[in-house]
């Protein structure tokens, strides 16, 4: 679909004015939603809210410090309400331009409307589009990604323990959406595979140096990462800042008080509840504040899933294995009890999990395990160089366990699971 040309207002941060937008001689933001957004663009001081101009002259340096038509900047767009909980982040051409829609989500049977960008070259050539729009034909899903857990850089001494496995898995990890063509120059168009999720405990105690070298870790992907929170991660509120704030850019649905989001790919729906599906600790483990992770689930389903029926993937730290419900306390019968009761008329396909590290050639019983008749996969851990690579198709979830060992590539490890989709 090529963007439609609206005549509208254009000013620089100079002052200077501009009748129309003319294709080449400026960028724009343009809003064709019902909702209100802001955005601002990077490098540059340009910024728009609604009812304020929308276009800057590409010449500008204040706007566009390079003063090339065809320079790459990134665009950040929020909706102005906290109700619409939307935010994206996307490359936008410093010649051309980046519009919000609204689609219809009416024939999946989801009343919410939802928005997306997209952004075209000068010479109206398309760029990307965020991937939060349905958009999507029957017959034609195709998710792709990738899912590890417990990177944990420190061990519980303050050691360096686990450097050389996490950052063996994350590189790697992030090598193979580099190699699917979503780089930071094609964001989302033609990528392959879509993202990679970390199932929490980014962090052994919180530390600023830790954060940094996850960071480093996932350093080229950034944008593709839906990390949350563990157990070990709440030593300080350091990573849960860091969730809090940096995800609010790549998800479409996002609490403004507490690190939960979603997103969509194709038509799947993707919710990160961080440590576990709770409104409140487990008694054993007070200090551990799930952050109303459950009631955040509740309402999100119901506003951007609904009756539609269509898949649902959960991701939370805690999982089902001995150790996640064991004599620890991490979280209770009762607590999961009450998670079952808020999913059970939802088509949950799979739940991905953390906490408990396996070993690349741990027994397929071990990381993969059906909890009221949900198939469940521990994708921990990181740091024992573990890493799940899952596909989603119309017929079938399929998902195979990656290790990679000390002075060995990536292989393949055990047997696939495939999980049947209708």
């Amino acid at each position: 679909m090529r963007p439609i040309r609206v005549a509208m207002i254009a000013a620089c941060a100079t002052g200077l004015l501009a009748l129309s937008w003319v294709p080449g001689f400026s960028f724009c933001v343009s809003n064709r939603s019902g909702v209100g957004i802001t955005a601002r663009v990077s490098p540059g001081d340009f910024k728009y809210s609604p009812g304020k101009p929308e276009c800057c002259n590409y010449k500008n340096t204040d706007c566009n410090p390079s003063d090339q038509r065809e320079a790459t900047l990134e665009v950040w767009i929020d909706s102005a309400d906290s109700d619409s909980h939307f935010s994206a982040i996307l490359p936008l051409q410093a010649g051309g331009q980046a519009t919000v829609h609204q689609e219809d989500r009416g024939p999946l049977g989801v009343n919410r409307q939802n928005l997306y960008v997209e952004s075209w070259t000068w010479n109206s050539k398309f760029i990307a589009r965020t991937h939060y729009g349905i958009g999507a034909k029957k017959g034609e899903r195709d998710v792709h990604f990738l899912v590890t857990g417990d990177p944990q850089y420190y061990d519980d001494w303050g050691n360096q323990k686990n450097m050389k496995e996490s950052d063996a898995v994350l590189r790697e990890m992030v090598a193979r959406i580099g190699a699917s063509s979503c780089d930071s120059s094609h964001y989302l168009a033609g990528c392959k595979i879509r993202g990679m999720i970390v199932a929490g405990d980014l962090t052994q105690q919180g530390k600023s140096s830790e954060l940094d070298w996850y960071r480093d870790g996932i350093k080229g992907a950034v944008r593709f990462a839906y990390d949350g929170l563990g157990n070990h991660d709440y030593e300080t509120n350091r990573v849960k800042d860091f969730v809090l704030e940096d995800r609010r850019r790549s998800t479409v649905a996002t609490s403004a008080r507490a690190p939960h989001y979603s997103w969509d790919w194709h038509d799947v729906h993707f919710v990160q509840l961080n440590l576990f599906p709770g409104n409140e600790p487990s008694p054993a483990q007070p200090g551990l504040n799930p952050y109303g992770s459950l009631d955040f689930l509740r309402r999100d389903l119901q506003d951007h899933v609904g009756g539609s029926g269509r898949p649902v993937i959960l991701i939370h730290h805690y999982g089902f294995d001995p150790f996640s419900k064991g004599n620890e306390g991490w979280w209770t019968e009762d607590q999961r009890n009450r998670y079952g009761g808020v999913i059970a008329n939802y088509n949950v396909k799979a739940i991905f999990t953390g906490h408990n590290h396996l070993n690349p050639d741990s027994s397929n019983d071990q990381w993969h395990l059906v909890w009221k008749g949900i198939d469940t996969f521990n994708s921990a851990a990181t740091l024992n160089g573990v890493f799940l690579d899952v596909q989603i198709t119309e017929d079938t979830l399929r998902v195979q366990r990656w290790g990679i060992k000390p002075g060995e590539g990536a292989r393949r490890y055990g047997d696939p699971v495939t999980v049947r989709m209708r």
